[in-house]
């Protein structure tokens, strides 16, 4: 029932009952006649036992009786004349010890003088052959010598050859020289068997008067025979055991297949019932003829132990009845379960309808909170916008130091807000499961330097060393979602810079080490930071947590950030950890799976190999040391590192550098000075066309005069970007350098671009003052709309080079505004004006509809001065 219940097959109640029956019969039967077997094999052992002994005493009796007859006939050869006397004397021990044995006699052959054929044989030596030919008016053989038990069969001076029965026996003997069979029946049932040998005997001289030769051999003729009662080879037969014996003769036409002895003539056998019958053959093979032997035991019923059968009887038709039981509990049971079922259907139906509702309420809740954060990220970047905005252009101004210092707070502020704003809205969308992951083509070393690039200033100010190691065996080329890739590394940075005073913070990137899998790749961010309790490790990557309730007073920070990582981090199948130590630092690592792309350069770069040359690098760092050694050693340069500007100076003063290096690459800090004010008091003018100062952005710009009166053959701001250095350096080494790569200020380039008119969309006043103080020094003329209809009034009526749309206005929106633009110009064959649509929602959703409304492209408010610029730089 259970087979049937897994194979879903459904039968009538009354074929499961039949298929019960059927197989509890099975198991009857099977348990019955183990029982059976059991019961019958002590029975069987005592059979074997018992015929096996009574067959080697049958067949042991028949072999004696063989080999007297021939023991007789070799005898009778040694001695030809033998008395009647002297044969009783031999013959009588032998019916003595036998039973079995009835009768011993020998007859002799005598030729017929007086028949023709006689007169013949006694003029002839004839073969044995011969012999076997002659017919009874020949020849005769008349018994001479006798000796029996009781009664019989043979008379002294009877021709055993006259008589018919014996005569194919006679012959057979006369052509051979083994002892031949046969059985004699009787009218009582008693059979009897019969062998004869032939007896060749040497005639004397005295006797040659008396008898002829009559064969080759020169030898007178005769016959030993004995006569065998079969049921005396058996002796006392073992209760039960019927025994049959059987003789087969193969060389004469009185022989075949005849029984000797069967005992089933017992009255009363047959009526008895017999449970089981065992048997045992066995077979006396003699040259010509083979008597077999049956042993048959009838096992009575009365005579097996009969408790065994019993139990499995009362065992097996308790099974089928156990059986037919559980076929029926098992109906019971699917009735109650179906009257079951019905019920929970009902219930499921009904708690289907409520989940239902709940759903419908729960997805309605959802809408409402992606509702609610949109416009919430709205709302609050709008003023955002403008905060931020205006700090950055009074930073531009003029300020008093105080002033100076107030505007800097209220942009950090703002700053921090909009940071708030995003990791909320991150969140939200990682918990509804809104967030997707792009698969674009990206080089791994280039999002890891623009993430550091970014922190280098406020890294500059807290005087820590910001550094990045994109080990040289990772194939940069990489497919994923580089943007939030860079989120995870940037906020791992700024988690360090907010927590270390001094040293320095490293990026390092390879291949994680116990994986075999080149897609797999493992950051790490580590800084010489306060470092975080071992009990802390793991709280630290939950929602709004963080080591310590102070660590938010001291520092700030929401506790947001590391939940967000793990979450875009698990999206990119890796995984994050922490290792620190309080006072020591800490060591933040994950892993990301981003498959390896075989298009374009790997490295990057077209320098195989700069073999031969050799660099000398002047820096205070250990760290900054073994990254640049690591970066120039992969391009075969040597390098050889110094600290301090006493060494430095010491290298100047041998008067050898120009000749034992090919590039000096000098940093602005020192272990012991400033690089400036050491080169102040120091001549490089012999070692300048082969130096690279590194320094920081503010350096640059508080140097710079200082920096084209040193003619230094190139400069590089830091944080270090590989394939940059390594341009500069192919630029010196394979003399490339053309004029010093000083940078061009931003501003000053745009001031030379042509005039612009622009459509400014935005509802908001301070944002659209901010748009104007952003681009006032440039030669653009803004026309301004407070709505999508005047938008559309202003666009028909002039000509514009470019439209900032707002996206959620009073009266009409951007996305209606933008579709209506794009319709009329279809309608009057006009070229697409680009147009950028300015949203606070900073979700997936928002911007794609900005693209199906029809927009070009979309900035994210707050926006900055720099970020505007470089979009009207490049649609225009």
């Amino acid at each position: 029932m259970l087979w049937l219940n897994q194979h879903k097959l459904h039968l009538p109640l009354w074929s499961a009952y039949a298929l019960a029956f059927v197989l509890g019969l099975a198991f009857f039967g099977l348990i019955v006649s183990i029982s059976w077997h059991r019961a019958l094999a002590t029975n069987e052992s005592a059979f074997s036992l018992q015929s096996a002994g009574l067959k080697d005493k049958i067949f042991s009796n028949i072999r004696i009786v063989h080999n007297t007859v021939d023991s007789f006939a070799s005898f009778f050869d040694i001695h030809p004349v033998l008395s009647q006397h002297e044969f009783d004397i031999i013959t009588a021990p032998i019916l003595q010890k036998h039973a079995y044995i009835n009768e011993i006699f020998y007859a002799k052959l005598q030729v017929n003088e007086d028949a023709a054929e006689g007169r013949f044989i006694l003029d002839r030596n004839l073969t044995l052959a011969e012999l076997s030919e002659l017919s009874q008016t020949a020849c005769q053989f008349i018994v001479s010598r006798q000796n029996f038990r009781q009664q019989t069969m043979f008379s002294i001076g009877e021709d055993i050859f006259n008589k018919a029965i014996y005569q194919d026996i006679i012959k057979t003997v006369l052509s051979t020289d083994d002892v031949a069979a046969m059985v004699i029946e009787q009218e009582d049932d008693s059979d009897k068997y019969l062998l004869l040998k032939t007896v060749r005997q040497s005639a004397p001289a005295d006797l040659k008067a008396v008898g002829r030769q009559v064969n080759g051999d020169g030898e007178l003729l005769g016959l030993v025979g004995i006569l065998v009662d079969p049921a005396g080879l058996l002796g006392i037969i073992p209760h039960q055991l019927h025994t049959t014996l059987i003789m087969v003769n193969d060389s004469y036409n009185a022989g075949g297949r005849k029984k000797l002895y069967h005992d089933m003539a017992e009255t009363g056998m047959g009526e008895r019932w017999a449970a089981a019958t065992f048997s045992e053959r066995g077979v006396a093979q003699f040259p010509i003829y083979s008597i077999s032997m049956n042993i048959d035991k009838d096992v009575l019923w009365s005579e097996i132990d009969k408790l065994p059968i019993y139990i499995s009887l009362l065992i097996g038709i308790g099974v089928m009845l156990l059986i037919i039981a559980l076929v029926r509990v098992k109906d019971s049971q699917a009735q109650e379960l179906k009257a079951r079922n019905l019920l929970i259907q009902s219930k499921v139906e009904e708690q289907t309808r409520e989940l239902a509702l709940a759903r419908d309420k729960a997805l309605e809740a959802s809408r409402i909170k992606s509702d609610f954060l949109a416009s919430m990220s709205h709302e609050i970047r709008t003023p955002l916008n403008a905060i931020i905005g205006m700090s950055t252009l009074l930073e531009e101004s003029k300020l008093t130091d105080e002033k100076s210092k107030y505007v800097e707070v209220f942009k950090n502020a703002g700053d921090t807000l909009l940071n708030l704003v995003n990791d909320i809205l991150d969140l939200s969308k990682i918990e509804a499961h809104q967030l997707e992951l792009e698969k674009i083509e990206f080089d791994v070393a280039g999002v890891v330097e623009e993430a550091i690039d970014i922190y280098a200033l406020k890294a500059e100010e807290k005087g820590i060393e910001l550094l990045s190691l994109v080990t040289t065996d990772i194939k940069r080329k990489r497919e994923g979602d580089p943007a939030r890739l860079k989120q995870v590394i940037l906020n791992l940075i700024s988690n360090a810079l907010k927590f270390t005073e001094q040293g320095e913070i490293v990026v390092y990137v390879s291949h994680q080490a116990d994986h075999h899998d080149e897609d797999q790749l493992k950051f790490s961010v580590s800084d010489t930071g306060i470092g975080i309790p071992a009990d802390k490790c793991e709280t630290i990557f939950s929602s709004f947590s963080q080591a310590d309730s102070s660590i938010t007073r001291k520092y700030g920070g929401t506790g947001l950030g590391l939940a967000i990582c793990r979450n875009l981090i698990e999206m990119m199948r890796g995984k994050i950890q922490v290792e620190s130590e309080e006072g020591k630092g800490s060591v933040f690592s994950f892993t990301a799976h981003l498959p390896v792309l075989a298009s374009g350069d790997e490295r990057g770069d077209s320098f195989a190999s700069f073999m031969g040359n050799k660099a000398l690098i002047a820096h205070y760092n250990s760290t900054s040391i073994n990254i640049l050694s690591d970066y120039l050693s992969n391009y075969s340069i040597e390098t050889v590192a110094i600290n301090s500007a006493v060494e430095l100076k010491s290298q100047l003063a041998a008067g050898t550098v120009a000749q034992d290096y090919d590039i000096i690459m000098l940093n602005s800090r020192l272990a012991d000075t400033d690089l400036f004010s050491f080169l102040q008091q120091t001549d490089i003018t012999g070692i300048s066309h082969k130096t690279i100062l590194m320094l920081h952005a503010a350096e640059l710009n508080h140097h710079i005069q200082a920096i084209k009166n040193l003619s230094v053959a190139s400069y590089l701001v830091k944080p270090i970007k590989q394939l940059e250095m390594l341009r500069h350096i192919a630029y010196i080494l394979l003399g490339k350098q053309g004029s010093l790569p000083f940078v061009v200020n931003q501003d000053e380039k745009i001031d030379e671009d042509k005039p612009l008119n622009i459509l400014l969309v935005e509802d908001n006043p301070d944002n659209r003052l901010l748009f104007n103080a952003y681009l006032k020094k440039y030669p653009y003329t803004i026309d301004e709309a407070e709505n999508g209809e005047i938008a559309i009034n202003k666009f028909t009526q002039g000509a514009y080079d470019l439209v900032f749309m707002d996206v959620q206005m009073p009266v009409m929106d951007g996305h209606t505004a933008t579709r209506q633009i794009r319709q009329w110009e279809a309608e009057q064959n006009r070229s697409p004006t680009v147009i950028i649509a300015l949203t606070a929602h900073a979700i997936r959703e928002e911007i794609d509809k900005c693209m199906a409304a029809g927009c070009s492209s979309h900035l994210s408010k707050p926006v900055k001065k720099q970020v505007l610029l470089q979009a009207i730089k490049t649609h225009l």
